[in-house]
């Protein structure tokens, strides 16, 4: 406690407020992970980012989204392709995609022939989208700490994930690691808000309590599809929301924490499938 006080006094005579530490981490975190941000390029050497970026770059030129290969769910593979298809219609305005020598050939095989020709450029797109993710992780890293420690130490903990060596590296790659590791955090966050506000229920609870419960737990049910649209193992979360749910001390009745359940999984499972199996169209 010594030392904790220490650092708010610091803090106190410093005039720096939390916020305002927490902003220079996530931009100091940002600036580490910029750094080296063109690494193997133009070669790709992390081996798993080809794979992202060239159903991307496919499901973009041909319509065709469904991947027809499931090693990791399809999420990022989405997020990405939604990027590069921004780029792709910028680059229909701008001509970018025009080529003497392919004239004759559709403008997805320009597209296709101008990502092999110049491929850096979305590779850094796809980097950068994965460093945002790493600055949300550290945000979120601090929202859910100071939720059980003083804000010293939610500081301290973000502060550890930000320089942490094998955080920042993946944060330079896109692969599905740290958008996942965000989703299992944020998943965490809302079910941590669902147990208290469950637990603050009291007997004869109002509809406005029982509709931010539900919604409370619509997010949380939420944030574990698109973690395991991300990478399979998220979803296991639900578990622990469901015990949530059930078993929290509260006097909430038993028929409405049962009929919560149903829309959960619901909710858990259509936004799996979304971002799992392809269920896209174009």
């Amino acid at each position: 406690m010594g030392d904790q006080s220490d650092i708010t006094k610091l803090s106190r005579k410093s005039g720096i407020s939390t916020r305002t530490v927490l902003i220079l981490i996530i931009v100091a975190s940002v600036a580490i992970r910029l750094w080296g941000l063109d690494f193997g390029l133009p070669q790709q050497f992390h081996p798993d980012e080809p794979v992202v970026v060239s159903r991307a770059e496919y499901g973009v030129a041909t319509g065709e989204w469904n991947p027809h290969a499931f090693h990791w769910p399809s999420l990022q593979f989405y997020l990405i392709g939604f990027e590069y298809e921004v780029w792709f219609q910028i680059g229909k305005i701008t001509g970018a995609w025009e080529n003497p020598e392919l004239a004759d050939f559709p403008e997805g095989d320009r597209f296709i022939s101008y990502t092999l020709r110049n491929p850096s450029g979305f590779y850094y797109l796809g980097r950068l989208t994965t460093v945002l993710f790493s600055a949300g992780l550290i945000w979120m890293m601090f929202i859910f700490s100071r939720r059980f420690f003083p804000d010293n130490m939610a500081l301290l903990a973000s502060a550890l994930l930000a320089f942490h060596p094998i955080i920042v590296r993946h944060s330079r790659f896109i692969t599905p690691d740290i958008p996942s590791e965000f989703f299992f955090l944020a998943a965490l966050f809302f079910m941590d808000r669902l147990y208290m506000s469950i637990k603050g229920a009291g007997e004869g609870s109002t509809s406005e309590s029982d509709r931010k419960i539900f919604w409370t737990a619509i997010i949380s049910a939420i944030m574990i599809g698109l973690g395991a649209g991300t990478k399979y193992p998220v979803g296991a979360l639900f578990i622990p929301l469901a015990l949530i749910v059930v078993f929290t001390p509260s006097r909430l009745a038993a028929l409405t924490r049962i009929i919560f359940l149903i829309p959960l999984g619901i909710t858990v499972g259509v936004v799996f499938l979304r971002y799992a199996f392809a269920l896209r169209s174009h």
